[in-house]
């Protein structure tokens, strides 16, 4: 009796370990890792490089003895977002807490949308969250070695709701530009016959 209860513990435990595809116990050089084990493909990364500079509160003194509020901005802080384009990606940079929603992506073409969601972080273990507001980046995609990187640009300044500045974004890298061409010469543009 006692031995049975041994071997059938044994058999729970080997059952287990081939279910969740222990190598030690591999068949024919295969693991049995179930049904699902070639759609657990991890979705392509995404770099979106972001720029943030927050703004500090100081009051000043004028000459006539008043005191005035004035908004500094503090020294920007500059970072690449790496996330999965399917899916809402998480970020803590800073103070903030950064949230990306894919909006929509054409595989084709390169397409790419995506909403950046800005919070702002208080209390002692930054726990407490207050939503600022949001950014809507559309651009395309290049390919750079195993991802992508975001090419499409957007700024935006959220202020409270005193209207102070709170926090100035700016997201993505800008496009390309042609070089401007003039449409008159040199020669042209400094004679006064046009």
């Amino acid at each position: 009796m006692k031995y049975h209860r041994y071997f059938f513990r044994t058999i729970l435990i080997v059952t287990i370990a081939c279910s969740m595809g222990h190598p030690a116990l591999a068949v024919n050089g295969q693991n049995n890792q179930g049904p699902h084990a070639a759609s657990k493909k991890l979705a392509p990364q995404v770099r979106i490089p972001l720029k943030l500079t927050s703004f500090k509160k100081m009051l000043v003194r004028d000459k006539s003895g008043k005191i005035i509020e004035r908004y500094i901005a503090v020294d920007p802080v500059t970072n690449t977002l790496r996330g999965r384009i399917e899916r809402v990606n998480h970020f803590y940079i800073s103070d903030f807490h950064i949230e990306s929603i894919p909006l929509k992506w054409d595989r084709d073409l390169g397409n790419y949308r995506t909403k950046l969601r800005f919070y702002q972080r208080f209390g002692v273990n930054q726990d407490i969250e207050e939503y600022i507001g949001s950014v809507v980046v559309n651009g395309r995609l290049e390919a750079d070695n195993e991802y992508f990187k975001l090419v499409g640009f957007s700024a935006e300044k959220f202020n409270n709701r005193n209207g102070a500045p709170v926090l100035a974004v700016e997201v993505g890298t800008p496009l390309p530009q042609a070089p401007k061409t003039p449409l008159l010469s040199k020669k042209a543009q400094n004679s006064k016959d046009y």
